[in-house]
């Protein structure tokens, strides 16, 4: 019953709207930055003696990605369905829970993907190596700080607008 409400929803309704725009744009220029740090960095790992220490920068992009994709996939299974439901449907004081703890844990994923994010851009920036394989670092730190960017305006959207208007569909959190 839900899925056919969920194809019936109003254009005009502002979490739809606010979801809609983080899919359109966030989410998809973050699966082509992502794209682009990893074949980047399969360039530089190629370009890498295996003891090089170069190669953390490698195993952090790596997990970035499986992160941040992961983190997506929680989005756009749960908890954006979710929202889009609560709003055309309705909540109660019984939905508090179900929307709480997958907002709870997107903001901790905010944190860590930040912090790693973080740690990526000063490795990339501090590593030092010759030739080729400073071309690819080069062009890392440039793919990392698109992706630093675009990423900050993307949480700052889901904390700053997109959680408190879900929050605010349940009675109890009013």
């Amino acid at each position: 019953m839900h899925s056919q409400a969920r194809t019936e929803l109003p254009a005009a309704s502002p979490g739809r709207a606010l979801v809609e725009r983080i899919l359109a744009t966030h989410h998809v220029e973050a699966r082509r930055l992502l794209d682009q740090i990893a074949g980047t960095a399969a360039e530089l790992s190629s370009a890498l003696p295996p003891n090089d220490p170069a190669n953390a920068i490698i195993h952090d992009c790596e997990l970035l990605r499986e992160e941040m994709l992961a983190h997506m996939a929680r989005e756009e299974q749960v908890l954006f369905p979710l929202i889009i439901d609560l709003e055309h449907n309705g909540a109660d004081e019984g939905d508090i829970g179900m929307l709480f703890s997958p907002i709870v844990c997107m903001k901790r994923e905010h944190g860590f993907i930040d912090e790693l994010l973080a740690r990526l851009c000063a490795g990339a920036n501090a590593a030092a190596v010759p030739g080729d394989a400073g071309d690819c670092v080069r062009r890392l730190v440039e793919s990392l700080a698109s992706f630093a960017a675009q990423t900050a305006e993307h949480v700052r959207i889901e904390n700053d607008e997109l959680f408190p208007l879900a929050t605010a569909l349940v009675p109890v959190a009013r």
